[in-house]
């Protein structure tokens, strides 16, 4: 099971979106399944609650550039997850 202390690696999401992706991440994980369908859940609870175009990368080693919009990325780190989501206009 993760712990549901994640490690912030960049972000320039508020305190309340950055709470709200971990808390995702973290029950997507509990759920299982694979890193396809971990990122999947992801993008789509953030679709949910949040405005915009949001891209979910899952993995636990992989490089990234990525142009997002304002306000509209996190990368971190959740057991032994990376987690890189980030939203487009």
């Amino acid at each position: 099971m993760p712990h549901r202390r994640a490690e912030v690696k960049a972000t320039d999401m508020n305190d309340d979106m950055q709470q709200f992706a971990v808390e995702v991440a973290f029950a997507a994980i509990k759920n299982g399944g694979d890193n396809q369908e971990i990122a999947s859940f992801i993008r789509s609870e953030m679709l949910k609650k949040y405005s915009g175009n949001w891209h979910c990368i899952v993995g636990s080693n992989f490089g990234s550039e990525v142009t997002h919009g304002k306000r509209g990325l996190i990368f971190f780190k959740l057991s032994e997850y990376g987690i890189l989501l980030f939203r487009t206009v």
